[in-house]
C-alpha cells in the first residue's frame, strides 16, 4: 500500500485515499465492523475517522478471505472500549507560518508571485475518557476532537487587495457502550459523528467571489449482540447504519456563473453551488465461528456468515434560487442575503466575446439504490506447526435499481428542456456470483522465522450506483445553446437563445457483464531474531 504523505500540507478535511498496487477502487473499509466504503466508484466518500479513537486496526492489501467481497484495500478499525478502571487522555497541537519558509526570489517576483500560500494557523485538540458504569457489567468510552485551519492562496487576491485564503473546521465525537449481560452474552452499542465546514478559495484564474462553502455531517452507528456457546462457538449479529450528506454553497450571491473558455477565467457563482450529495448504507449481518481441534489432520477455525446492505450514493442538485431557509445561512461565512437568485445557467465567453449558454436542470433529486446480499464459508485449517490453509467460498446477489420517481420542472430557462415528469422503475441485470478463495502459509524450516505465502482467488466487482445512474433519466444534466448577445451587455436575456427542445439525443441501454478478477500471489519473508509467530494463511 502506497501511503499518501502530506508533510505540512492542507488536506486535514480531505478523506483518505488508499492505494494498493496502483489501484484505489473496490476498497472494503469498516469501523467497528460497519462498512463505510462508498457505494460509488472511488474510496471512502464523506466518512471521516478520528484515528485517535482507534485502538487497533487490521490492514490488508490483497488476498482477503471469503468474508470480504472486494479485492481492494481492507481496513477494519476497532474503537477503544471502557473497562473497570477509568482512563483518559488529552492532546493539543498548534502550528502557524513561523516555521514555514518560501523560495520566492527576484525571478518569481518578476512573474507577479510576491507571497507564498502561507499557513496562517492549524490547531488540533482532543480528549477521551473510558471507564465503568457498573463494575464487571457495563462500561463506556467517549472521545471528542476539534481541528481548524486557515491557509493563504498563492497568486489570488480579494477585491480589497488582501490575499485569498481557505478556511476549514472539523469536529468529531464518539461513544461506545459495552454491556456484559451474563458470561455468555454481550451487547455493544457504538456511534460516531463528524462534521466539517469548509470555505474554499479562489485562484489566479478563479475570482475570490467564485469560491464555495461546504457543510458535511456524517454518522456511523451499530448495535451488536455477541454470544459464546461452550468453549468453541461464537455468534455475532449486528445491525448498523452509515450516512453522510453535504451541501455546497457559493458566495457570489445573485451573480451568474461566467467562464471564459480561452482565458480560463471564472467569475460569478461557484459551479459547485447546489451540489448536495447523499450517501448511506443500511446494514444487517451475522456470523457463526466454530473452533474444532484435531479434525482431519489439524485444527479448524470455521466461520460462516451472511449480510444484507441497501446502499445509496447520489448527487442531487438543489435550486440556485434560494430563500431564508437555505443551508447557506448555517455555514457560509459573512452576511448571506435573505434571498438571492444566481441563475440556473452558466455563461461562456471566448476571449470576452459571448459564445454559449449552458442551462442546468436544477432542482434534480435522483434516487439510485443497490441491494446486496451475500453468504460465505471459510476455514483456517492449521496442519501441525508449519502449514496453514485458508479455504473459502462466497456467494453474492447484487441488484442495482432506480425506483419509480418524479421530478418537478427545472427552474427557468431549464424548464423548457426539462419539464415536470415521472420515470418508471429501472432494474439492472442481477449479478449472482460465486467466488472461491484459497491461500496458504508454509514455514519451510520449522523455526517460526521464515514463511512462504501464496494464494489464488476470484474477486467479483460490487455494483456501483454510478452504473444505475447511467440508465436513470432522473439525473442532473446540462443543455448547451448557442448564445447571441443582442445588446452586447454580456448578460443573458430571453430571446437571445433558441430554447427549442426538439433537437435531442437518444439513450441506448447497454448490455452488461459481471466484472470479476482472478488474483494470485506468492511471497516469502523471514524474521531476523527469535519469534513465537506461526504461519498463517493470508495474502497480506
Amino acid at each position: 500500500m502506497r501511503p499518501q504523505i502530506d508533510i505540512g500540507g492542507d488536506t486535514i478535511t480531505s478523506p483518505p485515499v488508499f492505494h494498493a498496487f496502483g489501484q484505489d477502487n473496490q476498497p472494503w473499509q469498516t469501523i467497528e465492523g460497519v462498512v463505510v466504503s462508498a457505494a460509488k466508484s472511488g474510496t471512502q466518500g464523506g466518512i471521516y475517522w478520528d484515528y485517535g479513537n482507534v485502538e487497533e486496526a487490521k490492514v490488508g492489501t490483497f488476498g482477503s478471505p471469503a468474508e470480504v467481497p472486494t479485492r481492494g484495500v481492507l481496513i477494519n478499525g476497532i474503537v477503544k472500549s471502557g473497562g473497570n478502571d477509568f482512563h483518559g487522555s488529552g492532546f493539543y497541537a498548534f502550528q502557524n507560518h513561523v516555521l514555514q519558509g518560501n523560495n520566492i526570489d527576484a525571478a518569481l517576483n518578476a512573474q507577479g508571485i510576491s507571497a507564498p500560500g502561507q499557513l496562517e494557523f492549524r490547531t488540533d485538540y482532543s480528549g477521551d475518557l473510558g471507564g465503568r458504569l457498573i463494575r464487571n457489567k457495563l462500561w463506556f468510552y467517549a472521545g471528542a476532537r476539534r481541528r481548524t485551519q486557515k491557509q493563504d492562496t498563492l497568486q489570488c487576491f480579494q477585491p480589497s487587495g488582501d490575499q485569498c485564503f481557505s478556511d476549514d473546521f472539523q469536529i468529531f465525537d464518539t461513544q461506545k457502550v459495552s454491556w456484559q449481560v451474563n458470561n455468555a452474552n454481550k451487547v455493544i452499542g457504538f456511534h460516531t459523528h463528524a462534521r466539517k465546514i469548509s470555505m474554499g478559495s479562489g485562484s489566479r484564474l478563479t475570482a475570490w467571489e467564485s469560491r464555495s462553502g461546504q457543510e458535511l455531517p456524517s454518522n456511523v452507528e451499530k448495535g451488536e449482540w455477541q454470544a459464546v456457546k461452550g468453549n468453541s462457538l461464537m455468534i455475532s449479529v449486528m445491525g448498523a447504519d452509515m450516512h453522510w450528506w453535504s451541501n455546497f454553497r457559493g458566495y457570489a450571491y445573485g451573480k451568474v456563473l461566467t467562464t471564459d473558455t480561452v482565458l480560463g477565467t471564472t467569475t460569478g457563482m461557484s459551479a459547485s453551488d447546489g451540489d448536495d450529495p447523499d450517501d448511506y448504507s443500511h446494514q444487517v449481518r451475522g456470523s457463526i465461528s466454530w473452533f474444532k481441534p484435531d479434525l482431519l489432520f489439524g485444527n479448524h477455525d470455521i466461520k460462516v456468515g451472511s449480510q444484507f446492505m441497501r446502499r445509496r450514493s447520489d448527487r442531487p442538485r438543489s435550486s440556485r434560487s434560494r430563500g431564508p431557509d437555505d443551508t447557506a445561512h448555517d455555514f457560509n461565512e459573512g452576511t448571506v442575503p435573505a434571498s438571492y437568485d444566481s441563475g440556473n445557467y452558466q455563461l461562456q465567453l471566448r476571449q470576452g466575446v459571448p459564445f454559449r449558454v449552458i442551462v442546468f436542470n436544477y432542482p434534480a433529486t435522483p434516487l439510485d439504490l443497490e441491494n446486496y446480499a451475500d453468504a460465505y464459508a471459510q476455514d483456517s485449517w492449521r496442519m501441525g506447526s508449519r502449514l496453514t490453509l485458508n479455504l473459502g467460498v462466497r456467494f453474492a446477489h447484487d441488484l442495482g435499481f432506480a425506483p419509480p420517481q418524479c421530478r418537478s420542472a427545472a427552474d427557468p430557462p431549464g424548464d423548457v428542456a426539462n419539464p415536470a415528469q415521472c420515470f418508471p422503475l429501472i432494474e439492472e441485470p442481477v449479478w449472482n456470483t460465486l467466488s472461491p478463495r484459497i491461500h496458504v502459509a508454509f514455514d519451510p524450516l520449522g523455526d517460526g522465522k521464515t514463511v512462504i505465502k501464496g494464494g489464488w482467488g476470484r474477486f467479483r466487482m460490487m455494483r456501483y450506483t454510478d452504473m444505475t445512474q447511467i440508465a436513470n433519466w432522473n439525473q442532473f444534466n446540462q443543455t448547451t445553446y448557442v448564445w447571441h448577445d443582442l445588446n452586447n451587455d454580456k448578460l443573458y436575456q430571453a430571446g437571445e437563445v433558441n430554447l427549442d427542445p426538439n433537437q435531442g439525443t437518444t439513450c441506448r441501454r447497454r448490455r452488461e457483464m459481471v466484472r470479476s478478477r482472478w488474483a494470485w500471489s506468492t511471497r516469502m519473508s523471514r524474521l531476523p531474531g527469535p519469534t513465537s509467530s506461526r504461519p498463517r494463511s493470508s495474502g497480506n
